[in-house]
């Protein structure tokens, strides 16, 4: 794999990071707009342990959305396994 080439799993860890960001911003956003910034606090109540979460799981999703987007903005191509540059190295 030449080193202008992004992994293929990598597009995956992005959008699927973006989607959770985008799924829990919407949670969060759609509460604000009603002027409900308890949702919060209601929703930690509903479902204990969810702090972890947001404390380690959020900034891995923000950091790996933010990679994918800056790797779609460079216009690297997808490495897919078993390509022939991949078996070359």
């Amino acid at each position: 794999m030449s080193s202008k080439q992004r992994p293929f799993f990598f597009h995956l860890i992005g959008i699927s990071s973006l989607l959770g960001l985008a799924m829990t911003l919407f949670y969060l956003a759609a509460g604000a707009l009603r002027g409900d910034f308890k949702v919060v606090q209601r929703y930690f109540e509903t479902y204990p342990g969810m702090e972890l979460f947001l404390i380690v799981l959020f900034p891995v999703m923000i950091t790996g959305a933010w990679a994918w987007l800056k790797a779609l903005r460079d216009h690297k191509p997808a490495a897919h396994p078993g390509d022939p540059d991949e078996e070359k190295n």
